[in-house]
């Protein structure tokens, strides 16, 4: 009985040491970096903080993912990651800060299965990628979800084509700001609520984004991404609104060109162009 509780020790200080050896020289660095070039897609640069080996799960500081064609702005910033051990053998299921009260959950298989992601409590704000809207301010508190049926774009891959699958997302008191159009300034556009509803692909197809608030109507249509430079995106949505007659009231000189585009209380315009040269123009023929 003696000799099998030594024995039982032994293993058990052989396990410890090499539990404590692994968490002391584990290869956090090269970890980062090989994950680093896994993760990148066309256009699209990586950089993840070494990580950590804490016993119970895999560490790492900050994900940062920038744009070639915008490389001083992050479009995802990411703190605080962790991925539990205990977890990896199913496959891989990230934890992460996104901003100041944002959660990113994100949950793929080895099998190649549906990648899932999920975020709660974030400020528009805390979106890196919204900044690149250049000249708009936003802010509000949105959750997401997107469920994707397949891997992202491979290193090297020249089209960079998503997987097809869906995301949604629900947002509330939001507030648009330094808007501009045609060189005159907006007042601040108020939402009570936006719901996105969209497939990828391809394409990212819009099937409803609809609003509530100072202004509210509906969007539709379809989004080409430029994996190299964001804000070379072509745009092809339909956009159709009704104004609040209190907002319209602050837009000056603006209110009477506005007026003479619309059908009854309704504006139909087409948005096309480029996110860094967007066209919108008032869709003729509408009832």
């Amino acid at each position: 009985m003696r000799r099998f509780v030594w024995i039982g020790l032994g293993a058990a200080l052989f396990l410890a040491s090499f539990w404590l050896g692994l968490m002391w020289s584990f290869p956090g660095a090269a970890l980062a970096g090989y994950l680093a070039s896994q993760w990148r897609a066309p256009g699209l640069s990586v950089q993840l903080a070494p990580v950590r080996f804490t016993g119970w799960a895999l560490h790492s500081d900050t994900l940062q993912v920038r744009a070639a064609g915008t490389p001083s702005a992050s479009l995802l910033a990411l703190t605080d990651l962790s991925i539990p051990v205990l977890r990896l053998p199913g496959g891989v299921a990230l934890h992460a800060t996104l901003g100041r009260t944002g959660r990113l959950n994100a949950e793929w298989p080895w099998s190649g299965g549906q990648l899932d992601i999920r975020s709660a409590n974030l400020n528009l704000d805390d979106i890196p990628a919204l900044s690149l809207l250049h000249g708009i301010a936003m802010r509000g508190q949105v959750s997401m979800q997107a469920h994707l049926a397949g891997p992202l774009p491979a290193p090297g891959d020249p089209q960079g084509v998503l997987p097809d699958g869906t995301i949604s997302a629900h947002a509330e008191d939001v507030q648009l700001s330094q808007l501009n159009v045609a060189g005159t300034a907006l007042p601040p556009v108020r939402l009570r609520d936006l719901t996105l509803r969209a497939r990828t692909g391809r394409s990212v197809a819009v099937e409803g984004l609809s609003f509530a608030g100072d202004v509210q109507g509906s969007v539709t249509g379809t989004i080409v991404p430029e994996w190299a430079d964001p804000l070379n995106s072509r745009l092809n949505l339909r956009v159709t609104t009704t104004l609040d007659a209190a907002w319209m009231n602050q837009l000056g000189a603006l209110r009477a060109v506005l007026q003479s585009l619309m059908h009854g209380d309704r504006l139909e315009t087409m948005l096309t162009g480029t996110l860094r040269a967007p066209n919108l123009q008032p869709v003729t023929g509408s009832p």
